[in-house]
């Protein structure tokens, strides 16, 4: 499952970027991996929001989106 994977992901790099000491390590043990695997995915994951912070999609923008989503569900629920 690709959301899943991504939790992981965000989780290890999480352990990696702003952990204690040991968490790494407590985080491996947790999935039984490798500490090479908790570290892996943290560049990807810092790319990722690096690259969706450049995007500068907004807010409203966001929000104007969702709005116009969900009137069109409800349109078809309708019809």
């Amino acid at each position: 499952m690709v959301s899943g994977a991504v939790d992981v992901w965000m989780g290890n790099a999480a352990a990696v970027l702003r952990g204690a000491w040991g968490a790494v390590t407590r985080r491996a043990h947790h999935s039984a991996s490798r500490r090479t695997a908790v570290y892996t995915p943290t560049q990807r994951v810092v790319h990722a929001v690096a690259s969706a912070q450049a995007s500068e999609i907004s807010y409203d923008a966001l929000w104007q989106d969702h709005e116009r989503l969900k009137a069109e569900h409800e349109a078809l629920w309708q019809a």
